[in-house]
């Protein structure tokens, strides 16, 4: 997960990334040895520049978290609507899928589970990320004191307060 606002310099080396990606998924250039370390060197650039506006957790800290905003009322169950919904309809696939990652759940307020419980691609939005933490904030002291006890899910409420504040935080 990383933030969806990023500094011109991180968002610079992610665009090189998916154009590498992007042209080994094309014909045009040929796939050999040095393709291969162009690619590695350019996922370390990537890697190194993402991380102070990433967010990785494992399968099991990811259920505690999804877990905890369950109890404290942020997440609204929903499932995904597919991409090739003829509502995401667009002129190319990149287009469909990237209409599609942003949906939304009309009328309700709070992160949508399959935003959370796949690797997306998905785009939480700050209203989304606002209405899960107006729900967090307005739990009992006591009961919110209780859940950050556990370390993982003091960083997570910490990454979504931080992402409230750059344009939400995609998800892939």
């Amino acid at each position: 997960m990383h933030w969806v606002d990023l500094p011109p310099e991180a968002a610079a080396v992610r665009t090189a990334n998916d154009e590498f990606i992007d042209s080994l998924l094309s014909d045009e250039e040929p796939h050999d040895a040095n393709r291969a370390r162009e690619g590695s060197s350019l996922r370390e650039a990537y890697e190194k520049a993402m991380e102070p506006y990433s967010c990785r957790f494992n399968i099991a800290a990811m259920a505690r978290c999804r877990w905890l905003m369950d109890r404290f009322g942020m997440m609204v169950r929903a499932d995904a609507i597919p991409w090739d919904d003829p509502q995401f309809a667009a002129p190319t696939l990149e287009a469909s899928e990237e209409l599609a990652g942003a949906q939304r759940v009309a009328g309700t307020a709070g992160i949508p589970s399959f935003k959370v419980e796949s690797n997306g691609p998905w785009l939480v939005h700050v209203d989304e990320i606002e209405a899960a933490l107006n729900a967090y904030d307005a739990a009992g002291k006591r009961k919110r004191q209780r859940a950050e006890r556990d370390s993982v899910w003091q960083m997570w409420v910490e990454w979504l307060r931080e992402t409230r504040e750059h344009g939400g935080f995609s998800v892939s």
